[in-house]
């Protein structure tokens, strides 16, 4: 027996009527009745998380509807979340419960649900222009480069690079614990080197600037992440502070069928319960009086408190 048998075995029979299905509404289009109808099987627990959902033929013959009608209501489905496509598969309704998003720092490892990593590359380099601009550092300074390919469900669905300024500039234990997890990860390849800073540096960590743009996939990234050539990707480049001054930077590249994103919003002074409340900004008397941010490397010529600005021909 099919998905499509066991939805159709404890719906009513009316729902499969040749032509629009009884009971629905004639004002609206037919691809939002299709969607609000496999939502509602979602909603009654015929359908449970995890579950395939008919297929595209199968909601085709169940409704007497046309490819196109119930493709786009696919696409509305994917779209909202409803479901996740998995490809040369099928569709499976996804969990609904509240997700972190950008708005929190948070490492790519943890942003994204039920991630596996495997490291591809890893060594010290001089920095690119991109690099050389996030982390303030000299064209010929050394960087710490790790490529890593994060998968769901044994599929491929991001691609990242991260860079960290070397050597650590970061003081204290924090810095002992940051270069001894980063030696082990180097190894090991279970943790993005952003999930490494933000346990080691927990109380200098942040804040962190996060640009978005959309790219296409040339052959060797879509290779890697098993798409074609030209496919559009989602590029995120993050770059992240501790103790004043950048330290990492990062660039994911995010399939854009299979590794969807959230951005909690809110109204402005709303306070939201499952994101931490921020302090008030400080008063211009405030900010008169207050020492300028310390740098992790003692040294207040080389980073800049916030911002891409670099100092070319200072060496790192």
């Amino acid at each position: 027996m099919t998905v499509a048998d066991d939805v159709r075995a404890a719906l009513p029979l009316s729902l499969f009527d040749q032509g629009v299905p009884a009971g629905w509404a004639a004002n609206l289009p037919l691809r939002v009745q299709v969607y609000e109808q496999v939502a509602d099987w979602i909603r009654s627990d015929h359908l449970a998380v995890g579950d395939r959902i008919p297929t595209e033929n199968e909601l085709c013959e169940m409704f007497g509807l046309s490819r196109t009608v119930v493709r786009e209501a696919l696409i509305l489905l994917e779209e909202d979340g409803v479901v996740v496509r998995t490809r040369g598969v099928g569709r499976f309704v996804s969990a609904h419960e509240a997700l972190v998003g950008l708005e929190q720092m948070r490492p790519i490892d943890r942003l994204l649900p039920n991630v596996t990593m495997r490291r591809l590359e890893a060594n010290d380099e001089h920095p690119t222009s991109l690099v050389e601009d996030a982390l303030a550092v000299a064209a010929d300074a050394t960087v710490l480069r790790w490529e890593s390919l994060l998968f769901s469900n044994g599929q491929p669905i991001c691609l990242s690079e991260e860079w960290i300024v070397q050597p650590i500039p970061v003081r204290g234990s924090a810095g002992r614990v940051l270069r001894s997890l980063i030696a082990a990860g180097d190894s090991h390849a279970t943790h993005s080197l952003g999930a490494l800073v933000a346990d080691a540096c927990r109380n200098t960590y942040g804040p962190s600037v996060c640009r978005i743009t959309a790219t296409k996939a040339e052959e060797r990234r879509a290779e890697l992440l098993e798409i074609e050539p030209g496919e559009p990707l989602l590029a995120i480049v993050q770059i992240t502070h501790v103790g004043g001054a950048p330290l990492l930077c990062q660039k994911h590249l995010l399939r854009t069928d299979l590794a969807p994103l959230v951005v909690n919003q809110r109204r402005v002074g709303q306070s939201d319960p499952g994101i931490a409340a921020t302090a008030p900004p400080p008063t211009a008397a405030q900010k008169a009086s207050a020492p300028p941010p310390a740098p992790a490397d003692g040294n207040p010529e080389r980073h800049p408190p916030f911002g891409p600005a670099k100092h070319k021909g200072t060496p790192p």
